[in-house]
């Protein structure tokens, strides 16, 4: 527990300085690959719900809720960056431009 609350704090502590440096038109997701206990013993998943975390001039305060899929934060990026849609996920960018 000890290394996973250093290692938020170093992350909380750099935070400030990737904000100054977005562009007025940038969107910062802030997420992980999966969520987890950090005081469960064992290497196992205790968790499915991942947090994410959205913000940039761009974005409406809004609550996404839980999602069905991972897969959305993907689609929602493809259609911010006008790529090609993904083939799963369902985009949020709707609910979080203004």
């Amino acid at each position: 527990v000890v290394g996973f609350a250093a290692a938020l704090r170093e992350f909380d502590d750099a935070l400030p300085e990737i904000i100054e440096s977005l562009a007025p038109d940038d969107i910062l997701f802030i997420t992980a690959d999966h969520g987890n206990d950090p005081t469960h013993r064992g290497t196992d998943h205790t968790r499915e719900q991942v947090p994410l975390l959205v913000y940039g001039k761009p974005v409406k305060p809004t609550d996404l809720g839980e999602r069905k899929t991972f897969a959305d934060l993907g689609a929602t990026v493809a259609e911010i960056l006008g790529t090609r849609p993904t083939k799963n996920g369902t985009s949020f960018a709707a609910e979080i431009l203004g």
